[in-house]
Formats: structure tokens, C-alpha cells, sequence
């Protein structure tokens, strides 16, 4: 597997200050960061529209697992296409389940959310239409410790 790459490897001929905020669901607070994850979401500030010219490795595995914390949960979608939210499995322990099924069970909230920023407001979405963008970041919640999000290829 390829190294942490410095934000501003990646975008550092768009962003001239690349430093990017996760939200540490373990802390409740944000992390100041200059290495990107695969899986986590991040923000920065721009004065402008910025175009961003993303260099890497794109994520090809069959499932990407995204460990949460019992809180909100600030993830990116790791693929290069769209994949369902209802198609999102959740383990915990040794049991795995569908996302309804962990949303039935109380281990997760059943919605997504993201910012929009042309409206500059959040929009949300559940199982029945929630659809995990590429290069889009997203709020989760999740509400027991140890929870996995197993997100399949598209």
C-alpha cells in the first residue's frame, strides 16, 4: 500500500496554504492535517473557486473499510463512481449487516450529509435515496463504538 502523501504533494499547485480540518470522532474536535486519508473527508478555505488537481493512487480493493468512531463521523467517498448508500454494509465485532439492517439494529442513523457549497447549506439523504459521490465528503453518525463501514466498489 502507498505512503501518506502530503496535501501539499497533492495540491499544492492549486492551494497555496493545502492545509486541510478532519473531524476526530474520538476527540469531538477537528485535526489540523497536511497527510490525506483515504475514507476521511476533509475542509479547507478558499477565497476563490479553486480548481484542484488531485494526485495519487486510486482506491481498486473489491471493499474499502472505513473504521468509525460513536459520534459524527466526517468521511470521503474513497472510489472514483457512485455507490448507493443502502449498499453499504456495517460490522461490528464478528456480526456484519446491511446498512437497514445496523439502521434497524440502532447502530447507525440512516442519513447522510453533505455540504453544498454553491447554496451553502447542508443537503441530506436516507437509504432509500442517498448516493455516495466521488470526491465528496460526508457526516455520518454512528452511534456505538466500533463500529466498520464496509463501502463496496462501485
Amino acid at each position: 500500500a502507498p505512503g501518506p502523501v502530503t496535501n501539499s504533494g497533492q495540491l499544492g499547485d492549486n492551494i497555496t496554504s493545502p492545509w486541510f480540518f478532519h473531524y476526530n470522532p474520538n476527540t469531538l474536535v477537528y485535526d489540523l492535517t497536511d497527510i490525506a486519508t483515504a475514507g476521511w473527508g476533509y475542509w479547507t478555505y478558499v477565497n476563490a473557486p479553486t480548481p484542484v488537481d488531485m494526485v495519487g493512487t486510486y482506491v481498486v480493493s473489491p471493499t474499502f473499510e472505513i473504521p468509525l468512531g460513536s459520534a459524527w463521523n466526517q468521511l470521503g467517498h474513497p472510489y472514483t463512481a457512485t455507490v448507493s448508500w443502502s449498499s453499504v454494509s456495517v460490522k461490528s465485532g464478528a456480526d456484519t449487516r446491511s446498512m437497514a439492517d445496523a439502521v434497524s439494529a440502532g447502530w447507525m442513523s440512516p442519513y447522510i450529509y453533505n455540504y453544498n457549497t454553491l447554496t451553502k447549506q447542508y443537503e441530506y439523504a436516507d437509504l432509500s435515496t442517498g448516493v455516495l459521490k466521488p470526491y465528496l465528503g460526508y457526516w455520518i453518525k454512528s452511534n456505538q463504538p466500533g463500529i466498520i463501514l464496509i463501502i463496496p466498489s462501485p
